[in-house]
């Protein structure tokens, strides 16, 4: 369930889907929440327990985001489709980016928090079990 503010939330709770759900979280798009740290810890705290989802921050908002979702222990998404701006060069021009270089940095900044990213069967496994993953860690709660 793509998550943009809080209310899908609160809907959810109302059993139209019974936990464990899995929430998208989306920070930064028109219309929806600020891409905040203090929107994020918000959403997060509001889910219902045992429940999950990726964070995403759009545009600018994009590693703000991803450093608190890996802080806070939860999964991330990356790609093109959130962000086309990889960064700066030393003269101030936009660097566009491609789905390699921002999965790239996210898998660098994965492992500075001391996890490991997950390869493809792992989310495979993960998505159709709808469970988290059994192997235990950080990313059991989020």
């Amino acid at each position: 369930m793509p998550v943009c503010w809080a209310s899908p939330i609160t809907s959810s709770r109302r059993a139209t889907c019974p936990p464990p759900c899995h929430y998208q979280f989306c920070l930064g798009v028109l219309g929806g929440m600020p891409a905040t740290v203090e929107n994020l810890i918000y959403l997060k705290d509001r889910i219902p327990t045992g429940s999950h989802g990726p964070l995403f921050g759009i545009g600018a908002a994009h590693l703000p985001i991803l450093y608190a979702a890996l802080a806070l222990g939860g999964h991330i998404r990356v790609g093109m489709e959130d962000n086309v701006i990889f960064g700066k060069d030393e003269n101030g021009k936009k660097i566009m980016a491609t789905n390699q270089m921002l999965v790239q940095r996210a898998v660098e900044a994965i492992k500075l928090f001391g996890n490991q990213p997950a390869t493809p069967p792992r989310p495979v496994k993960f998505w159709a079990s709808r469970r988290w993953f059994a192997e235990g860690g950080r990313y059991e709660r989020f």
